[in-house]
């Protein structure tokens, strides 16, 4: 009986060795796949699609995948089960959404911003930890929304190595490091002189991949007014492009659902181009979710807080 006492505490504590041991192994050496358990936050990936856009990447490359707490750490973050998924395709609109077995809008306006306003406002009573808005493609060239990899431009290598803990620390992040477009000489809606009726026969509602700043500026100053009514308007609006962004419950709460209504109710009645309008929507998101009119943080510094890279 002593005996087998004896050996019941030995293997406990070769147990809590190898455990102890283990949790200062280099990086590399730590399995990359671990575990679905339930102690981490969960989460969602939203993004808006053309019917014709395969987006069967989301499920199948992004699995559950190893997060460093720190980008100095070793130790592993907390995880739940995969990232969840709403993927809305956009093209063909539906009156009544609810009433479809997939995701529809119920308006194709704005590029991303109709998607991302239609699930926070179906979901704003239920939403996950972590809400995580992406475009459609996986990777580029073309497409180059997220400088992760400089390389791949690759959605899927950015929310792999996306530090899920700093997200929750900071409330929103932009998963976009590199300054141009967006952070190199900026917006400047208050002091911008031109009319927007004054601009509508000519580059407003015509489409334009690279709609000049101070149409952009009007567009601004008309949303401006239905979203923070209450707010003058900003000198400056910054922030890298391209509305590829992570927020978390706490930040979405922290407006009332009627501001995004409002914000909603402007892309519903906008006469702009989606060129326009969609390119507008992406200086307004940071201000929404609570960051500086001007949020243009160090590229390096991005890429270790954000990512890891440092």
């Amino acid at each position: 009986m002593i005996s087998g006492l004896r050996y019941a505490i030995l293997a406990f504590l070769l147990t809590l060795f190898l455990y102890f041991s283990a949790s200062n192994l280099p990086f590399s050496l730590i399995p990359i796949h671990l575990t679905s358990n339930n102690n981490g936050p969960s989460k969602v990936i939203v993004m808006g699609k053309l019917a014709s856009q395969d987006t069967s990447w989301v499920s199948s490359d992004l699995p559950e995948y190893f997060l460093l707490a720190s980008p100095q750490s070793s130790s592993p973050a907390n995880h739940s089960h995969s990232w969840d998924s709403a993927i809305y395709t956009v093209d063909k609109a539906h009156p009544n959404p609810s009433t479809t077995s997939t995701l529809h809008t119920p308006l194709n306006k704005a590029r991303e911003a109709t998607p991302y306003l239609t699930y926070l406002l179906t979901h704003y009573d239920s939403l996950p930890d972590i809400i995580l808005f992406l475009h459609a493609h996986r990777d580029g060239p073309t497409s180059w929304h997220v400088d992760f990899n400089d390389t791949t431009h690759s959605n899927v290598d950015a929310v792999r190595a996306l530090r899920l803990p700093y997200v929750q620390e900071q409330g929103y992040v932009n998963l976009r490091c590199g300054p141009i477009p967006g952070c190199t000489g900026g917006i400047h809606p208050a002091t911008t002189t031109a009319d927007l009726n004054d601009n509508n026969s000519s580059n407003m509602t015509t489409p334009d991949p690279f709609p000049p700043q101070t149409t952009i500026s009007l567009a601004i100053r008309d949303a401006w007014q239905y979203i923070f009514p209450s707010t003058p308007l900003p000198d400056d609006l910054a922030v890298a492009c391209c509305a590829q962004f992570a927020v978390t419950r706490e930040q979405v709460h922290a407006r009332g659902r009627d501001v995004y209504e409002r914000f909603f109710e402007w892309v519903r009645e906008t006469e702009l181009d989606d060129s326009v309008s969609g390119r507008a929507a992406e200086y307004l998101w940071h201000v929404l979710f609570g960051k500086e009119n001007v949020h243009c943080p160090a590229q390096e510094i991005c890429y270790c807080e954000v990512y890891g890279r440092c």
